[in-house]
């Protein structure tokens, strides 16, 4: 099944939709260097920052340093996050000294997950304290995957969530 349905509307394996979070805008400024040249290592702390008060750890985040600043200038920042997923980042020049940044992408926010988890399976008879999903949010890329412990039947079981696309579908499964 494929659409926009909760990642907890069955253990069966099947295509899921879970609420994704779009990366958010977020403007930075005093971000250049001297001379009206781009500050690459500043920015860099700025989106380190900004992801990080998303939830998202960034192991490494690389932007272009030194290009001259013009006005509505575009590039892009790269870097990749704690489980080593790829992350891009478009950075707009919005006059001599703010840059916005967007995550190229999304991420998953592992909490709703959790409580979406905990919601049904409270619903469906199950006992919903007992699941227990990573802390840490995701960013969502195709062929990333991740588990959260869920009480099935009395016992604690494995669900294995792999990511089908960088949109946010997902195949879930009980693991055996």
């Amino acid at each position: 099944m494929i659409g926009m349905c909760k990642p907890w509307a069955s253990v069966a394996a099947t295509l899921v939709r879970l609420p994704v979070v779009l990366g958010a805008v977020v403007l930075g400024s005093l971000v250049f260097g001297c001379g009206s040249r781009i500050d690459g290592k500043k920015l860099e702390g700025l989106i380190r920052d900004g992801m990080a008060a998303k939830g998202v750890t960034m192991a490494t985040v690389a932007c272009p340093d030194g290009l001259t600043v013009k006005k509505d200038q575009t590039f892009t920042c790269t870097g990749k996050d704690e489980a080593g997923t790829d992350a891009t980042f478009d950075c707009a020049l919005k006059n001599d000294t703010d840059v916005e940044w967007k995550l190229r992408g999304k991420f998953e926010n592992m909490q709703t997950v959790a409580q979406g988890l905990a919601e049904k399976l409270g619903t469906a008879g199950q006992p919903a304290q007992g699941v227990k999903c990573p802390t840490k949010n995701l960013l969502v890329k195709k062929g990333i995957t991740f588990s959260c412990e869920v009480p099935v039947a009395g016992e604690q079981r494995k669900m294995v969530f792999t990511c089908t696309d960088d949109d946010g579908t997902w195949e879930t499964k009980l693991a055996d």
